[in-house]
């Protein structure tokens, strides 16, 4: 315990390395990632299970492959990629690194939730003359709005923590997240600025833990359990 206490850490990390601006690209860049790959991920997963066409186990075993490959393995041509799309230094080039690598997890922790509803509901409702995107939009995405609660959550946390995404895409850091600011406090020439690093440590992780908290309510599974009986 310290014997004179003080904040004086989280106002240097403020006035004097910026950690506001770190902290709102990272709200940006993780929840658009997230969103993105949530609405993409729950499109592609429903598709896995609900439609029947050929190659539709390929389809579903390549996506998981891609998961299999870290971002260092690919780093060159991505890099490559986003020059040619003229994204480096943009918020564009880091939502879309995020989600590429966030899709194939959410569109498998999606499937499993889209397999436990029970296709019978769906098929009510198209016999009573809505459509497929009807079904799909009033049946069988408010079921699984829990399994999209946990997979906004996980992919949230990976993006979250983020490094070497905007290592390799941002040199401006007017778009870096707090994970380069944590980098940038261990300086070898100055040392570690353990103060301004615990601060911006913690800072960083309050609004993770308060959007898990207000997601908590909705964490929880079994919203489909007996929705066929009575």
């Amino acid at each position: 315990i310290p014997a004179h206490p003080s904040l004086d850490s989280y106002v240097n990390s403020f006035q004097r390395y910026d950690a506001g601006l770190y902290l709102r690209n990272t709200v940006l860049i993780a929840f658009g990632a997230t969103a993105l790959a949530c609405l993409a991920g729950t499109l592609g997963a429903y598709s896995l299970v609900r439609f029947h066409y050929r190659g539709r186990d390929t389809i579903g075993f390549t996506v998981l492959a891609l998961r299999m490959f870290p971002i260092a393995a690919i780093a060159i041509p991505f890099f490559v990629v986003m020059q040619r799309l003229h994204l480096l230094n943009t918020y564009w080039a880091l939502i879309l690194a995020y989600q590429l690598f966030l899709l194939p997890l959410l569109v498998w922790m999606m499937r499993g939730f889209f397999e436990d509803v029970p296709s019978e509901l769906e098929d009510a409702a198209l016999v009573d003359g809505c459509g497929r995107w009807g079904a799909f939009r009033l049946i069988a995405l408010p079921l699984v709005a829990p399994g999209i609660a946990a997979s906004a959550v996980l992919c949230l946390m990976l993006s979250w923590n983020e490094f070497l995404s905007p290592l390799l895409f941002t040199q401006n850091r007017s778009i870096q997240p707090v994970s380069m600011l944590l980098a940038n406090l261990i300086n070898p020439s100055q040392g570690i600025q353990w103060g301004e690093l615990s601060a911006v440590g913690i800072i960083g992780i309050l609004p993770m833990l308060l959007f898990t908290f207000l997601m908590q309510g909705y964490l929880l599974r079994g919203l489909t359990m007996g929705a066929v009986k009575g």
